[in-house]
């Protein structure tokens, strides 16, 4: 009678002294585990297909094969959770090219780490990479670390729950991409995420051309040492403030909230549009918004983006910090998922505070405002807060609301003569035909409701008129912004 098989395959376990093997992995539906200390070596590929399979990697898996297509990997994936030494893929990048390194945690979500070398090698170029998950409060350590802490501060609470180790064989510089778990986020939140490497007793920043990309994904260039370096995703040390404002465009005094055409009829990006206008920011690049923030209705729809500038305390016209923000129909200013408080990457002390859109005028709080760690309210939409400058918002009923009509983007609001914001209203039209009306997202949209109007109901040439006086078409009203 011939034997039974096992109704499931078992792993496969690679023992101490178990290196050198010269070979094509393909693990179907199998799972592989190398020990602590023990090396499978691969010259050809890794495949890995099955959702189920994993290389559990306790010791080392060095690739030989220097193809950005030695991982083959369509599910799945490489399981590094090993806090001791010795451990990680060892993978000869002498490519100037895209290497990703498959790794999932422990929840099996992909947390793929993405290495781009600047310049090819003539010969063998090893990276050394390891990853693994900490507890909340950041233990255990990776080796030779000293402590978790962010500018002198116990870090547990803005660091993400993952670290990294990297080093090469050869000095290199690349574009490197980390990646953590929805399980491993940091106390604080997502925001402001920032990729920190031990070095010289201190997390220290990438440069500053880092650039955070995704909630739980940061990219920036690394330049690697024969060491292993240590990294972290932690968030900026930061203050928190809740403002609150009003813009005259899309504001409906039956209602007390703003309108959310732009939102309802697709238009708002997802990506801050303030860059491609040329509005100087901060050395932050803010990610895109998730499209699932843009699905909420109701007091929190989302309006559009806008601006919060903290400038200095001491000279009003120094502008230390600009963030991107959103701003929901009942006039929060929120952080980019919608709903937080807003956190900018700032130290804790007093700001003037100012608040812009594209085609308002922005304004700021009359007085230094401190902001700490704990949340601090601005409700510019009351007439008891007081504004830097004379007459910076339009009294509506009782509520406060910035100015709209900044077509041109410059600091004066103009219905006739030369830069005048009438006039781009109609040329974007087309010019000739008065009552065209154009639908999208544009300057040229006082209102905010998704179209452009030069005559009829809800037009944008009107509020222009309104705002300067209504009777003298020649007035004109000056932005008051430092």
């Amino acid at each position: 009678m011939r034997p039974s098989v096992l109704p499931f395959l078992l792993p496969l376990y690679l023992l101490p002294g178990s290196s050198g093997a010269q070979l094509n992995i393909n693990l179907g539906d199998r799972s592989i585990k190398v020990n602590s200390g023990s090396t499978l070596e691969c010259s050809g590929s890794v495949i890995i297909s099955n959702a189920a399979s994993r290389i559990w990697l306790n010791g080392l898996l060095r690739m030989n094969n220097p193809s950005t297509a030695a991982f083959n990997v369509t599910s799945g994936g490489i399981v590094n959770e090993y806090t001791g030494t010795g451990s990680g893929v060892v993978w000869n990048m002498n490519q100037a090219a895209t290497y990703s390194i498959p790794f999932v945690n422990g929840s099996a979500q992909a947390i793929p780490l993405v290495i781009t070398p600047t310049s090819a090698f003539a010969g063998t170029r090893d990276v050394s990479t390891a990853t693994y998950a900490s507890a909340s409060n950041n233990t255990p350590a990776p080796f030779l670390v000293g402590n978790t802490q962010i500018n002198g501060s116990e870090g547990s609470a803005l660091m993400a729950d993952r670290f990294w180790s990297l080093s090469s064989s050869q000095l290199m510089d690349a574009t490197v991409v980390f990646n953590h778990g929805t399980s491993e986020d940091a106390a604080a939140g997502t925001t402001a995420m920032q990729a920190r490497q031990w070095f010289l007793g201190t997390w220290n920043n990438l440069a500053a051309n880092q650039i955070q990309t995704g909630q739980r994904q940061v990219t920036g260039t690394v330049s690697f040492a024969a060491t292993n370096r240590h990294w972290v995703l932690a968030q900026e040390p930061g203050v928190l403030i809740a403002p609150r404002v009003f813009l005259d465009g899309p504001y409906v005094s039956g209602t007390g909230m703003m309108g959310d055409g732009l939102r309802a009829n697709n238009l708002i990006p997802l990506a801050e549009p303030y860059t491609a206008l040329g509005v100087p920011m901060s050395s932050y690049a803010w990610p895109p918004i998730q499209a699932s923030v843009l699905t909420i209705t109701g007091g929190n729809a989302i309006v559009d983006w806008v601006l919060v500038d903290l400038h200095s305390s001491v000279d009003a016209t120094q502008r230390v910090m600009t963030k991107a923000a959103l701003l929901q129909r009942d006039g929060d200013v929120v952080e980019l998922d919608g709903i937080s408080a807003l956190r900018i990457p700032a130290p804790a002390g007093t700001y003037y505070v100012a608040i812009r859109h594209r085609n308002h005028f922005g304004c700021m709080s009359a007085a230094p405002v401190a902001l700490s760690g704990a949340v601090t309210n601005l409700d510019l939409t009351q007439p008891g807060t007081a504004t830097y400058g004379v007459n910076a918002r339009k009294s509506n009923n009782g509520v406060m609301t910035l100015w709209s009509g900044n077509v041109l983007r410059d600091t004066m609001l103009k219905y006739t003569g030369s830069n005048n914001d009438r006039d781009p209203i109609l040329s974007a039209i087309g010019g000739s035909v008065p009552t065209n009306v154009i639908t999208g997202y544009a300057l040229t949209d006082v209102n905010m409701d998704g179209s452009t109007k030069y005559t009829g109901s809800a037009n944008d040439r009107d509020p222009i008129l309104s705002n300067i006086g209504g009777s003298v078409p020649t007035n004109t009203l000056t932005e008051q912004l430092p």
